[in-house]
């Protein structure tokens, strides 16, 4: 072989993905029967979930890549959900495919969605919130930026 050049062998996916995790996790608190988790060792983002490199420049999250290979394709149409509730957990059997609106309520039911603007009582601009509701059920309304919004464009409209 020339010097300077290295004879590299190139992993597959699953031989990477498998070489971090550990099989020693902890069984979900709130339900104990369905195991102790497989924990992702390798890089984790800011929001706890795991990440892989996928080999052809793209990062995708360990849970969907476990689901993956160990349940087969994912429906585009559908979130991967941990049935543990732990988010580095990668074990094939607490990942369920479900619906966004499931998940999401999956999250608010068990205590773990967080919303750093649930307690903010008034707007950016200092005017009370309304008890009011936004259209798509997210957050409040500011009835006071609303009509100074409506207002605004009424006038340049004349």
């Amino acid at each position: 072989m020339p010097r300077g050049v290295y004879a590299r062998t190139i992993k597959s996916l699953p031989e990477r993905f498998w070489a971090m995790v550990d099989k020693n996790g902890p069984a979900p608190k709130h339900n104990q029967k369905i195991g102790a988790c497989w924990l992702w060792t390798g890089y984790r983002s800011t929001n706890g979930y795991g990440q892989i490199n996928r080999g052809d420049h793209r990062i995708d999250y360990a849970h969907h890549v476990a689901f993956e290979i160990q349940n087969g394709t994912i429906d585009t149409n559908l979130d991967v959900m941990h049935e543990c509730d732990n988010r580095p957990c990668v074990r094939g059997t607490h990942l369920v495919q479900g619906t966004r609106s499931k998940n999401i309520g999956d999250c608010v039911v068990r205590g773990r969605h967080f919303s750093p603007y649930r307690h903010r009582t008034h707007c950016k601009n200092g005017h009370l919130f309304t008890e009011e509701k936004r259209p798509d059920g997210e957050g409040r309304i500011c009835r006071t930026c609303i009509n100074d919004r409506a207002r605004k464009y009424r006038k340049g409209r004349r």
